[in-house]
């Protein structure tokens, strides 16, 4: 019975009830649990359940005491002044007492907690906090996928396809079951007014979208089915920023009447101002970024097929997602059947909408996440070191208290109030430095993240900031206190007699507190590996070739006013009056083409080779004369298109080396012939092959791609490529008034500068990289301080051994490499375990890494190496410092005293 009573487990939590309970009581308490443990082990009750069960019990009573002790005290005022409220003074005497260290304490913990609340601010507003509709939890995306990966170049994601509208419109006839069913698409508006014409970024939506969102017009009403109707007058809703702006948030706006698209619309609502339209993921590259600002009934064009739609659908209050998941798919499988083949080999997907937002970056944002968890640990343990180191200094001060009669009890308490009071201190001071540098910050984080504008500070981003506070607090102080409940007061005073650390407190203490220095050291190194891992695949990326000259590229999108060119010559007649208008600019190459490459858009295409026996996928983009020779993209063999390569002309079409090597590897496709779905009957000769370009992005690598002339096309090619030799922001002005001279009704959608949105597209890589080194940094001076610290300790706590050494004919040398050494030994330690670390996690997740790298393996030897030759050089820096101002100790002077 004895055996069991003092199992370790147990002594560990009766040190700390007999620290948070008075004297008498714990007496009292633990005689009678002995019994009571004594009694159950008699009736043959296992050994494990009873260890637990008694921990639990001298935990749960000696809270309950501590708690009806503090209450006892703060009702009595006048025992209060000498309970918990004498403890605060004390504390903050004692931290007033040494500002510089106090100081250095509550900065650390104000970094580290406001570093982790900035960053679970974005992680709660990203990937937390509900979508700001009703009941968000029950809307879902509806994708179509395709076994096989991707349709074709261009689609959003690996395992996504938009949806066509006539499926979407099958699916809806079908009442498959959702509570309701929606479909909208991103468009661009062409507004005419008395002021001229701009566009703005709307949606087309049906009315299932709105009773999906389910959220209320401040005026007026939604789009109904019967606004649907052909023969209906077009109708228009309104946002809150459009009716304020256009429309001096007038309340008589219902029923005034716009010009969008040369039609006229008729105002029947305005949504509020904190409503958010959901995010489009098929939209184009030329109106992703903005935010829709108003809505119509979907289009004509759209329900006969000739373009995608987002699907939304709003479950019902008891459905499964899995079972509406297989119920859909049966009755997907019998309508894709009156559909042509390539539908037919869709499937369907449904998505939390909230996870098809944030998509990847939730993968990114955990990562961050953990990392900065870790600067935390690296922050509390370096804490919880200084705060033993200054429990070593005042163990004096700690036997005086003792002698005079302070209880273990009240010598752990004052511990742990100024810890706590440090920790309180610290985490308020980094709430407030989260709740400054969070605005700034958000303005800094990639322009692409989603909810970026819904990133603040909540009320549960401040409790989770008094949580980390209170934890903080715990930590730090469990080491100190627990060296205080273990003070023995004839043993400290004689060991500060003599000004030595020998002994169990000082030996046990600093093992602990090398053990605090090793585990420093390897988490910093498992940082400083991932942020070099990161650094590496940001570099890499940012190196690949992008197969042009992006230098002075810029892209105009235009929406033209079809009433002036209503046929194909009077369209061409415009567009070669714009390019020579444009080319008088001086500097400046201009020319039309569609999906320019690495612009964020593209468009991808079923080709026929031969006699059609062989069917493949490729990019497809459509240029006038000169197009590919402004944009820049290498010849390797044949010609490019010029003026001859008319409507009348034999058909022709342009390859790139990836679509060329792949089906003819022996290098003669030029003369080849191949079609391009949708006109499978034209016959098109392959008269050039141009070297690869990165079509979507970076990251993503050469893709088969097929060009054409536009005059040989039925493709619209109004996006125009100017290459600009000189000063980009003027001439940019300078085409735009050239425009509005060739044609005042044709609007520019947008202006693309190709550099700047390369150095945007790799934003996430690029703010996850550097927040990662930053965060390394932090935690490698945080090591480094660590280390200096033990040494230091250990160099004032062995001064008189030094003198002795060095009286008996010790070199200054040997002082430093013993010194040196020591440190050294901490830190191949912690380098050993963090190596270890990071390469089992490398390892068990390679799957989740392996996204956010680009050429570079998680397991890459030599940045493992790098990594630990820069801790050792580091590490030996700090061990140095503080060791070679040990060697200058004189002998004599130590002596002496």
């Amino acid at each position: 019975m004895t055996e069991l009573h003092n199992t370790w487990p147990l002594r560990g939590v009766r040190r700390l009830a007999r620290a948070l309970t008075p004297a008498s009581f714990w007496r009292m308490v633990d005689d009678d649990l002995k019994e009571e443990l004594k009694s159950r082990r008699s009736e043959g009750a296992p050994a494990v359940a009873l260890v637990a069960w008694a921990a639990a019990q001298y935990l749960r009573i000696a809270i309950q005491l501590a708690f009806e002790e503090v209450s006892w005290r703060w009702r009595r005022p006048e025992a209060l002044r000498g309970g918990w409220a004498l403890d605060f003074k004390q504390a903050w005497r004692s931290i007033r007492r040494r500002p510089t260290h106090s100081a250095l304490v509550i900065l650390t913990i104000a970094i580290a907690v406001g570093a982790t609340t900035s960053v679970y601010s974005v992680v709660d507003s990203v990937l937390i906090k509900p979508l700001p509709y009703p009941e968000s939890h029950r809307l879902v995306r509806v994708w179509q996928t395709r076994a096989e990966g991707l349709g074709g170049p261009g689609a959003p994601a690996a395992d996504r396809l938009p949806t066509n509208a006539p499926i979407y419109f099958d699916w809806k006839r079908s009442k498959v079951g959702f509570e309701s069913l929606g479909a909208y698409g991103d468009l661009g508006f062409v507004w005419s007014s008395g002021d001229g014409t701009r566009v703005i970024k709307g949606q087309m939506a049906d009315s299932g979208t709105f009773e999906a969102l389910s959220v209320e017009p401040q005026l007026g009403r939604w789009i109904t089915a019967a606004d649907e109707v052909p023969e209906r007058p077009e109708v228009v809703i309104l946002s809150d920023r459009l009716w304020r702006s256009s429309f001096s948030a007038r309340p008589d706006v219902l029923g005034s009447e716009i010009v969008l698209n040369r039609r006229v619309h008729r105002v029947i609502g305005v949504m509020p101002p904190d409503f958010r339209p959901p995010v489009d993921p098929t939209s184009s590259g030329r109106l992703a970024g903005a935010e829709p600002l108003l809505w119509t009934p979907l289009t004509a064009e759209a329900k006969r097929g000739h373009r995608s739609v987002a699907v939304l659908a709003r479950l019902g209050s008891r459905d499964d997602l899995a079972v509406v998941q297989s119920r859909f798919q049966a009755v997907h499988n019998r309508l894709v059947l009156g559909h042509d083949e390539w539908q037919r080999g869709n499937d369907v997907r449904l998505e939390p909408l909230l996870e098809s937002y944030v998509g990847d970056v939730r993968s990114t944002l955990l990562f961050l996440l953990g990392a900065v968890g870790l600067v935390l640990l690296v922050a509390i343990v370096n804490i919880t070191n200084m705060l033993a180191a200054q429990s070593l200094h005042r163990r004096r001060d700690l036997a005086v208290h003792s002698v005079l009669g302070a209880g273990a009890g009240r010598l752990v308490r004052g511990r742990l109030v100024e810890s706590g009071l440090l920790a309180g201190l610290g985490g308020v001071l980094g709430t407030v430095i989260a709740w400054w540098l969070l605005p700034i910050a958000a303005q800094r984080l990639p322009p692409d993240l989603p909810r970026l504008d819904s990133i603040s500070m909540n009320l549960r981003v401040l409790l989770g900031a008094a949580s980390l506070t209170g934890l903080t607090a715990m930590l730090v102080g469990l080491f100190p206190a627990a060296m205080a409940a273990r003070t023995d007061p004839h043993k400290a005073m004689s060991l500060s007699a003599r000004g030595s650390s020998a002994g169990a407190l000082g030996g046990r203490a600093s093992k602990v507190r090398s053990c605090l220095v090793v585990a420093e050291v390897a988490a910093a190194c498992i940082l400083l590996i991932g942020a070099a891992l990161l650094l590496t695949s940001f570099e890499r990326l940012w190196a690949v070739d992008r197969g042009f000259e992006t230098q002075g590229l810029v892209a105009f999108y235009l929406v033209p006013d079809y009433r002036t060119m209503p046929d194909r010559p009077s369209e061409d007649r415009f567009h070669a009056g714009l390019k020579a208008a444009l080319e008088e600019i001086p500097g400046v190459k201009a020319s039309a083409m569609n999906n320019l490459p690495l612009s964020g858009q593209g468009s991808g295409t079923k080709i026929f080779l031969g006699d059609h026996s062989t069917e493949s996928a490729a990019g497809i983009s459509v240029g006038r004369e000169h197009a590919m020779a402004v944009v820049g993209v290498p010849l390797i063999k044949g010609r490019l298109f010029h003026s001859g390569d008319r409507a009348t002309s034999p058909p022709v079409a342009i390859i790139n080396r990836t679509l060329a090597d792949t089906h003819w590897p022996d290098g003669d496709a030029i003369g080849q012939r191949l079609s391009v779905f949708g006109s499978e009957d034209i016959r098109r000769e392959i008269v050039g092959i141009t070297e690869d370009v990165r079509q979507y992005d970076l990251a993503e690598g050469p893709q088969p791609e097929v060009y054409l002339p536009a005059a040989q096309s039925n493709r619209v090619t109004h996006e125009w490529v100017l290459r600009i030799d000189g000063d980009i922001a003027s001439s940019v002005d300078r085409a735009r008034q050239v425009i509005s001279s060739v044609s005042p009704t044709t609007a520019v959608a947008r202006v693309l500068v190709l550099d700047e949105a390369i150095t945007q597209s790799v934003a996430v890589p690029r703010f996850r990289s550097w927040l990662l080194a930053a965060m390394a940094t932090l935690a490698g001076l945080l090591a480094l301080l660590g280390v200096y610290g033990v040494v230091a300790f250990s160099v004032a706590q062995r001064r008189k051994e030094i003198g002795v050494r060095k009286a008996l004919g010790a070199r200054s040398g040997q002082v430093v490499t013993g010194l040196v050494g020591s440190g050294l030994r901490l830190v191949a330690a912690g380098l050993g375990v963090g190596l270890a670390s990071a390469g089992w996690t490398a390892w068990t997740l390679s799957d989740v890494l392996a996204p956010l790298l680009f050429r570079v393996s998680p397991g890459e030897p030599w940045i493992y190496t790098a990594v630990a030759a820069s801790v050792v050089l580091v590490g030996a820096f700090a061990a140095y410092v503080p060791a070679r101002r040990a060697s200058a100790v004189s002998p004599v002077e130590v002596l002496d005293r």
